[in-house]
């Protein structure tokens, strides 16, 4: 999300919580609307994420209990998952919700998001 919102693909807050809102650790958050841009729904559509039709509001966020960073959630979360699964740029692991990202995907993360995935 941090990527998202950093190269203008996303708008309607910073990714981080703050104190005085409704928002708290390990749950949904509600405080903040978070939008697609044009250039975020040509970024995700170049990288072959394809968004449910009428989804609304297609950008929902969670909070990141141990980070306290808002993490994509809602119908493009999910599109953006599905896309890393279907690409294997991710995969699952038997633990609840984890994934496991894939030396394709590191490549990806890198390229397309500019994040630097630890060694």
């Amino acid at each position: 999300m941090a990527a998202l919102l950093d190269n203008g693909h996303l708008t309607g807050g910073d990714g981080h919580l703050h104190d005085g809102g409704a928002d708290r650790p390990a749950s949904a958050g509600r405080d903040l609307d978070y939008l697609l841009t044009a250039d975020g729904l040509a970024f995700l559509a170049d990288l072959g994420v394809t968004l449910p039709d009428g989804a609304s509001p297609a950008v929902r966020y969670c909070i990141d209990w141990t980070e306290t960073r808002h993490h994509l959630a809602g119908p493009a979360g999910r599109a953006v998952c599905e896309r890393f699964l279907s690409a294997g740029w991710a995969e699952r692991l038997p633990t609840h919700r984890a994934l496991r990202v894939t030396p394709a995907g590191v490549r990806v993360l890198d390229s397309r998001f500019g994040i630097e995935w630890p060694a």
